[in-house]
């Protein structure tokens, strides 16, 4: 672990959990305000590379679920998450052929949640290096990925 960060996983040793477990996630669910349209991330990296998806990453040990949440919020999309407008989602399970060791495909254990989005914090969104651009698609687009179908069905809005 690196000493800077002590959650941090160096490469190497989070190669090896990648290949032996599941990653708990925590995943964000952005909405417009009925509830018609998902705002999706382009990922520019492994899984989901090219594909719009939902932001979120791996939840930390001893973290508090809307701590996790928050924090992923603010890391990938800058955005600051008011807590009260977060409802918790489901869980889903994800198992993907790839993953950013190649060696090891990967599989999380997504705990996600929905947050309808103002405006206001569109305009507010700062891309960190895993997306590369947003965009709005219908909520019964169903070239949508099946794992955001899956939430979608979940949160009861297909």
């Amino acid at each position: 672990m690196s000493k800077s960060n002590p959650r941090f996983i160096e490469d190497n040793l989070f190669s090896e959990i990648v290949g032996l477990l599941p990653i708990v996630t925590t995943d964000l669910v952005l909405l417009n305000e009925d509830k018609q349209q998902i705002l999706l991330f382009k990922r520019t990296n492994k899984p989901a590379q090219n594909l719009y998806f939902t932001p979120g990453g791996r939840l930390f040990k001893n973290e508090d679920l809307l701590t996790g949440i928050i924090r992923q919020g603010k890391r990938e999309i800058g955005l600051n998450l008011d807590q009260n407008k977060l409802v918790f989602g489901g869980v889903i399970n994800e198992i993907w052929s790839d993953s950013e060791f190649d060696e090891h495909n990967y599989h999380a254990v997504s705990i996600f949640w929905s947050y309808i989005i103002s405006p206001t914090e569109i305009n507010q969104l700062a891309l960190d290096g895993q997306h590369s651009i947003y965009q709005w698609f219908d909520i019964n687009d169903d070239n949508l990925h099946n794992y955001i179908q899956e939430r979608l069905v979940t949160l009861g809005l297909r």
